[in-house]
């Protein structure tokens, strides 16, 4: 949550490979892709994205 609110990408992007749910269906590069596309499709919503996206 904090690495989201932050705008901190390589934080979120951790945190993403960390989840166990995750890591059982997707590969790394995997998850960084998802994290990379949810950060497009809704970083608007989150403070430090505003700009961004």
């Amino acid at each position: 949550m904090r690495a989201a609110l932050d705008g901190d990408r390589e934080r979120v992007h951790r945190a993403a490979a960390l989840d166990r749910h995750a890591a059982s269906v997707l590969s790394l590069q995997e998850t960084r892709r998802m994290v990379d596309e949810l950060i497009a499709a809704h970083g608007d919503a989150l403070p430090k994205w505003k700009d961004a996206a």
